[in-house]
């Protein structure tokens, strides 16, 4: 029986598994490119609740079993999938091929190439990655301009990786994300039931992926956190052994769907607010939204605002010349 209809049969028995169990059972009980224990293992993820796919992969990050790495990186790609990209995942070995671990397309076009590793102790080598790029450029999957490398990381111990990129003069925009964080947002976008606010917040994580804004966004998490109501996940050790991602606000807790509903709505409130007006001056729209305070206000706009790398945003500003001098307003892109 496959993992997958093991699953559906008895989904209790499989969720009380750890990884290493899971693919013990996949057929030859090692991944490997191409084997029929790597296409059992995705099977099971593409059919996992987001709660179990959160205990497998802090699982995967205490990397204490021979395929944990393999696991991991199957896992962040499936949760890229989750996410709205379109996803094509890498080799697990990368000899004689291109060694990419993942990559994402989002619907703008933008492709994000994705590298999963366990914890930032030792250091990354960024040429290679970036290499990994320029071999899919050449290999016609993405595109110069339109991509990015993320950088998934699952135990930040030491704060290496933030300095080694911001301290790299490698002219791509590169960067990283903790597993928690990733996590937080899969689980964030699967609780907003609303479909409207759960269709903004699926765009402001294609942004914040894309984003061309390097050193403000090295690091995602800090930008992930922006988002009000998501809680920040963590590693801590569980009884039946591991690391497990855990959240500040207990998973599914009616309080933390609200929370987050709450602040994907503030983002959707401005767009309908310009929506209905058609074109909104600055200082008025500034007035409109005063509660959410001038930090918050700046940090929705940043990511609203269409640009020659997101022309897909909601909104667009145009600048116009009147009597009291140069004045910005927002309009939709579409009008």
């Amino acid at each position: 029986m496959s993992l997958s209809n093991f699953w559906k049969t008895s989904p209790e028995e499989v969720a009380k598994m750890n990884l290493r169990q899971i693919v013990a059972l996949a057929s030859s009980g090692s991944l490997s490119d191409g084997n029929d224990a790597s296409v059992e293992f995705r099977e099971l993820l593409s059919v996992a609740p987001p709660e179990t796919l959160v205990q497998w992969a802090g699982q995967g990050v205490a990397g204490n079993f021979q395929d944990s790495g393999f696991a991991l990186q199957d896992i962040v790609n499936e949760a890229g999938r989750r996410l709205g990209f379109a996803v094509e995942r890498g080799p697990y070995r990368g000899k004689g091929k291109i060694g990419f671990d993942g990559l994402w397309t989002a619907p703008s076009g933008h492709s994000v190439v994705v590298e999963t590793k366990t914890s930032d102790t030792y250091p990354i080598d960024l040429k290679k990655l970036l290499g990994y790029r320029d071999e899919l450029i050449r290999a016609k999957k993405t595109r110069e301009g339109v991509s990015s490398i993320l950088i998934v990381i699952g135990r930040q111990e030491n704060g290496y990786l933030d300095n080694q990129m911001r301290s790299s003069r490698l002219q791509v925009t590169m960067h990283f994300i903790s597993v928690g964080s990733l996590f937080g947002l899969l689980v964030l976008k699967t609780q907003t039931a609303d479909g409207g606010a759960a269709d903004v917040l699926s765009r402001k994580i294609f942004d914040l992926c894309s984003s061309d804004d390097f050193f403000t966004y090295v690091n995602l998490d800090p930008a992930v956190r922006l988002l009000d109501g998501l809680p920040r996940m963590t590693l801590s050790e569980q009884p039946n052994g591991g690391l497990f991602p855990t959240m500040a606000a207990p998973l599914g807790t009616q309080g933390f769907v609200e929370d987050a509903k709450s602040s994907v709505k503030e983002i959707k409130d401005i767009v309908d607010y310009v929506t209905r007006k058609g074109e909104v001056q600055m200082r008025a729209l500034r007035n409109r939204f005063h509660r959410l305070g001038a930090e918050t206000f700046k940090h929705r706009m940043k990511f609203l605002v269409a640009d020659d790398a997101h022309p897909e945003r909601e909104l667009k500003a145009v600048e116009r010349r009147g009597l009291s001098g140069r004045t910005i307003r927002w309009v939709m892109p579409n009008e």
